[in-house]
């Protein structure tokens, strides 16, 4: 194994733990409080399993390695981008309402032929 595999297993293991430990808080909370947190859950689980299919430079995996709470810090880093993520849930549901009319207008049986 080469070093920038090694510290990338190294972040993701860290980062797993991170997300493990975050999960038992969430737990220990009453459940409507659980479900305001669950966006923030979701996006950190989704860090964790990009990390686990997408290596970082050895530089970059050394870097984040050094903080103590690396999974906070990204998700901290993601929550202040400047993201399209609700662009992309309207062009989903345009896309879905697309869809179904276009099925409509197959399913109509053609006047005069």
């Amino acid at each position: 194994m080469d070093n920038a595999e090694e510290l990338n297993v190294k972040l993701f293991r860290k980062l797993e733990s991170e997300l493990a430990e975050y999960k038992q808080k969430l737990l220990s909370m009453p459940a409507g409080e659980i479900l305001t947190h669950a966006y923030e859950y979701t996006i950190r689980e989704d860090i964790v399993y990009d990390l686990e299919y997408n290596d970082l430079s050895a530089e970059q995996a050394s870097a984040l390695l050094k903080l103590d709470k690396p999974l906070e810090a990204i998700y901290q880093k993601f929550e202040h981008m400047d993201c399209s993520y609700m662009s992309m849930i309207h062009q989903a549901i345009e896309l879905k309402a697309d869809d179904l009319i276009m099925t409509r207008k197959c399913d109509q049986p053609e006047i005069g032929r």
